[in-house]
């Protein structure tokens, strides 16, 4: 007891005289916390094709219900096949299956999935890992035309310029989820007078592994000039507007609008060929059911500011002279400018503004020469790069590519495949044409970023192919460990 006591007295002055150890803690308020830097891998690159043309109403084209996929439409395809990488690929809703082929060529009667697999995630994606092109040549009372489209890879976001819901035009909004998880879609519709305020533009549902098409006109009836402005939320969504024209009771040309790129104060539309002009004159001249028939490009503005754009139309060579154009485009609005007056010959189009547009031309292909046919293809604004590229040709058709150099340089361009075996110079703000085998893999590689498009012409009908470098991101992320 005495020893216990002892111990205690002895603690206490210990205490007293500071001599026992005691841990500081200190809290500092506010104090950042360390950023952790993680390498995440890319996800697969992934691209959906859209299958072939939709049909509303029925066989005689007045039932009512859902539009629906008929016949086929034509795919070709090219991967950058390596070591431990796979390509994956089926129907939307079936079981993807192992491909062994580098260069794919196929029906597909709805729309269809392609997917590379690179565990390593050292593949440096683009058009070299994976790319796609489908065509539907459709000759019906309903539907007839070239329906051409690039097949595509999800996105979140992304705008469509194009389309026209007047009397005797639809369109038709398609969206594609390809995950395994559903979408909520957000859209924008931007015309003439403004941003339009409508019911269902918003909450729209597309389910994992289902098409979702929704008819413009039920939105904005009776409108001929606007941008979709397409916002998905949970899963990521390919997408098109299917545009056909009727008139009477003559289907008269269809085509897959493709998004474009995103906003920016340059745009650039290679491929734009002018064919069967004076075909065209004439029929201008007999009816006013013709008064669609004339070129133009479609400018959307989505920004605060009005702007002004130069949009100059340059021929790929001395005899077809282009001319330019000024348009005023307002804030929040999408502008139509007629591109007329030009012969018959190669162009591409430069535009430029002030403030970021987003922007595309619809093309005519007029021919009396045989039949009365009439068809058109919208032509979206590509982006341009440079370095190692490839883009695959259709089997069907003649196939030229349309390169333009918008950069301040000469563009050096080395061509490889499809009957190509050359290097050429661009010069700034040129444009020039070659002509490729059908059902072929192109590559080019070029010292200065060009946009190029591919330009299919199908027995008087016409489809334009955007040349995509689509990727997926991958690299290195900040981590905030609280």
């Amino acid at each position: 007891m005495i020893r216990k006591i002892l111990v205690l007295l002895t603690s206490i002055g210990l205490v007293a005289a500071g001599l026992i150890f005691v841990p500081s803690i200190s809290l500092r308020v506010g104090e950042s916390v360390e950023l952790h830097q993680l390498t995440v891998k890319a996800r697969d690159l992934s691209l959906v094709c859209p299958g072939p043309a939709f049909y509303s109403g029925g066989a005689n084209g007045t039932s009512i219900g859902k539009p629906k996929q008929d016949g086929t439409a034509e795919l070709q395809a090219a991967w950058g096949s390596a070591s431990g990488r796979t390509l994956n690929g089926a129907a939307l809703s079936a079981t993807a299956e192992g491909i062994q082929d580098n260069f794919l060529s196929f029906s597909t009667s709805s729309p269809y999935v392609l997917t590379v697999s690179d565990p390593s995630g050292q593949a440096t994606q683009g058009s070299s890992l994976l790319t796609g092109v489908q065509l539907d040549s459709v000759s019906s009372p309903q539907v007839a035309g070239l329906l051409g489209s690039v097949c595509q890879r999800p996105q979140s976001e992304f705008w469509i310029v194009g389309g026209d819901t007047t009397t005797g035009r639809e369109a038709l909004l398609i969206l594609v989820n390809s995950a395994n998880i559903d979408a909520t879609v957000e859209l924008d519709l931007i015309g003439s007078g403004g941003a339009l305020s409508a019911p269902g533009l918003t909450g729209i549902s597309v389910a994992a592994h289902k098409v979702a098409v929704i008819p413009i006109a039920s939105i904005s009836p009776k409108n001929a000039t606007f941008s979709v402005h397409v916002k998905s939320h949970g899963a990521a969504l390919a997408g098109w507007i299917q545009q056909r024209t009727v008139r009477g009771l003559t289907a008269a040309g269809a085509d897959f609008i493709a998004p474009t790129s995103m906003p920016a104060t340059t745009l650039v539309i290679p491929g734009f060929f002018v064919r069967g002009s004076k075909d065209a004159a004439k029929l201008q001249a007999s009816s006013k059911e013709f008064g669609d028939i004339t070129n133009m490009v479609r400018l959307t503005n989505p920004g605060d500011v009005a702007t002004t754009a130069v949009v100059q139309v340059i021929g790929a060579n001395a005899k077809t002279f282009g001319t330019v154009l000024q348009v005023n485009v307002a804030a929040h609005s999408t502008t139509d400018v007629e591109v007329g007056g030009l012969a018959d010959g190669d162009y591409s189009i430069f535009i430029s503004s002030a403030a970021p547009l987003i922007g595309a031309a619809k093309l005519n292909r007029t021919s009396l020469s045989a039949k009365q046919k009439t068809d058109f293809a919208w032509l979206p604004a590509v982006d341009a790069d440079s370095g190692n590229r490839t883009v695959v040709t259709p089997k069907a058709g003649i196939s030229k590519l349309s390169i333009a150099n918008p950069s301040k340089q000469i563009a050096e361009v080395v061509l490889r495949g499809g009957g190509l075996n050359k290097t050429v110079q661009i010069k700034p703000g040129a444009t020039q044409t070659f002509a490729v085998n059908s059902s072929a893999i192109v590559r080019l590689d070029s010292s200065q970023p060009v946009a190029v498009s591919l330009v299919v012409d199908v027995d008087y009908t016409i489809a334009v192919l955007p040349m995509l470098e689509q990727r997926n991101l991958g690299g290195q992320v900040g981590v905030l460990v609280r």
